[in-house]
C-alpha cells in the first residue's frame, strides 16, 4: 500500500478535526502552514518548533495513516517537489505565450 498523500492528509484532518485532541489539531494545522519545515526538518526540530514531545509528532503521523514521521516527511517532500514542478511548468508556459505574443505583433 502506498503512503498517504498530502491531499489524503488534508481530508483526514478535515474529517477527524473533531476527534483530534487540541494538541494534535494544532500540530496538524502547523504542518500545513510550515510544509518545508516538515519536509526538510527532523522529528526533533519539528517537535521543538511546535513545543510538543516527539511522541506527539509521531502520534499525528500514525493518526494520519503514516508508519511514522519519516514517511510523513517524505509525503511533504513529494508534495513540495510536485508544487515546484507545477510552478515551473506554468512559468515556462507563460514565457512561451509572451514570446508568441511578441512574435505576432
Amino acid at each position: 500500500m502506498n503512503p498517504p498523500t498530502i491531499d489524503h492528509i488534508k481530508r483526514e484532518i478535515v474529517t477527524r478535526r473533531l476527534s483530534l485532541s487540541p494538541k494534535l489539531a494544532d500540530l496538524a494545522h502547523w504542518t500545513f502552514e510550515h510544509q518545508a519545515e516538515v519536509a526538510f526538518g527532523t522529528l526533533q526540530s519539528v517537535s521543538r518548533e511546535c513545543r510538543v514531545p516527539q511522541s506527539t509528532v509521531q502520534r499525528l503521523a500514525a493518526t494520519l495513516g503514516f508508519s511514522g514521521f519519516k514517511q510523513m516527511k517524505a509525503a511533504y517532500q513529494i508534495h513540495l517537489a510536485q508544487e515546484a514542478s507545477r510552478r515551473h511548468t506554468f512559468h515556462r508556459r507563460m514565457l512561451d505565450v509572451q514570446s508568441h505574443a511578441d512574435n505576432v505583433e
